[in-house]
């Protein structure tokens, strides 16, 4: 993944847009599914957790692990065209 920055720069370029985008969804759900049941304990805080199982939302980890996959890609700056 950090062999492909034009990549990281598309979903930045969409992500503008509307927030999560698609990849990072697809991402974030692989995540996941390659750390088996224990992901949720291993990706969120107490509170994250708590709020995860007291929303309503479809699929609010993967949506929420998106986001979190988001601000790590700017911390590292991944993306050579999107500067904050």
């Amino acid at each position: 993944m950090t062999n492909n920055t034009e990549l990281l720069s598309l979903h930045f370029k969409q992500a503008e847009k509307g927030g999560s985008t698609a990849w990072m969804k697809h991402l974030a759900h692989a995540i996941k599914e390659k750390l088996g049941s224990d992901a949720k304990q291993t990706l969120f805080s107490a509170f994250e957790l708590f709020t995860l199982k007291t929303t309503t939302t479809r699929d609010s980890d993967i949506t929420s692990l998106a986001k979190k996959l988001n601000q790590f890609l700017q911390i590292l700056d991944l993306c050579k065209e999107h500067k904050k």
